[in-house]
């Protein structure tokens, strides 16, 4: 994923930033079970410079407990 946001940047020291803001927002939608409304869906976003970083996630459900876990899903850029 940083290397995603840096190939767009070119900007390693920020690109870190952002990753560490979208991650750091992520984790606590996760860790309060914030999720988008009516859906499974963990979201974060981050804009600089007119672009839109976001950051997507999901809680699977599973009958069996060992098999439940949060994950990310998808890093875009707008």
């Amino acid at each position: 994923m940083l290397e995603t946001i840096n190939l767009v940047l070119d900007n390693r020291e920020k690109s870190e930033e952002i990753l560490n803001a979208l991650y750091s927002d992520y984790s606590e939608k996760v860790k309060n079970d914030m999720k988008l409304k009516d859906t499974d869906i963990y979201f974060s976003y981050v804009l600089f410079n007119g672009l839109l970083f976001e950051l997507w996630g999901r809680n699977t459900t599973h009958e069996l407990e060992h098999c439940r876990f949060d994950m990310l899903s998808n890093l875009t850029i707008h």
